[in-house]
């Protein structure tokens, strides 16, 4: 499979491969067996397309110090600036979402209990 690489397609990648590690990130951190299996089922959904869509290109291009093309670095930029913006994005909308959460029952007369992090009537 030949691909064109671009940084259209690098930054893309980079922010499913943002949202994959923000979803993917607690069942890995999980104790058990299935953690290693999600591990390596991320590894291949991060690793497969990042090949293709920010390396690319025949091996025939890649000789010599092709590392420091500055075409090659700047999708790898690209790839790594979007899985940090869509990580962080992700984060945001989580914390938002909590915040809002507890917010309506701290309005609606509730007590917020650090403890068992849960509201009370």
């Amino acid at each position: 499979m030949h691909t064109n690489p671009a940084n259209r397609s690098a930054a893309a990648v980079g922010a499913v491969a943002g949202l994959v590690i923000f979803f993917a990130g607690p069942v890995i951190d999980a104790p058990g067996r299935a953690a290693s299996v999600w591990l390596v089922v991320c590894t291949v959904a991060i690793g497969i397309p990042a090949y293709f869509y920010v390396l690319g290109g025949p091996a025939e291009d890649r000789s010599g110090l092709w590392v420091l093309r500055p075409a090659f670095l700047i999708r790898v930029g690209s790839f790594l600036l979007a899985a940090g913006a869509a990580a962080a994005l992700a984060v945001a909308c989580s914390s938002a979402i909590q915040f809002f959460q507890v917010d309506r029952y701290l309005d609606s007369g509730g007590r917020w209990n650090d403890e068992a992090r849960e509201c009370e009537r």
